[in-house]
């Protein structure tokens, strides 16, 4: 099989394939969509750990069985990164 635009075989980036989700490498809560989260992310280099965090949570927020859980989580990410700029 030729290699896609990444070097890679069946790339889900360059090919929008589906991505089959296992426990460890794809939980199906990263897996929704052509694209995981953190592919995402790693292309938003301008995005520091708590913004990061907090898109993490707000995408995967109704996928996990505990929806209000997961956007505490992303609203305390973004409160640290708030104060930080009140602060500065």
């Amino acid at each position: 099989m030729p290699l896609d635009l990444c070097g890679n075989e069946r790339c889900p980036l360059c090919y929008r394939t589906p991505i089959q989700s296992d426990d460890i490498n794809h939980p199906s809560h990263y897996t929704q969509g052509n694209i995981e989260v953190i592919d995402f992310l790693e292309s938003q280099p301008q995005l520091d750990f708590r913004a990061a965090s907090a898109i993490k949570y707000l995408c995967r927020y109704k996928l996990k069985g505990a929806p209000l859980k997961d956007l505490k989580k992303a609203r305390w990410y973004v409160e640290r990164l708030i104060k930080e700029y009140e602060n500065a």
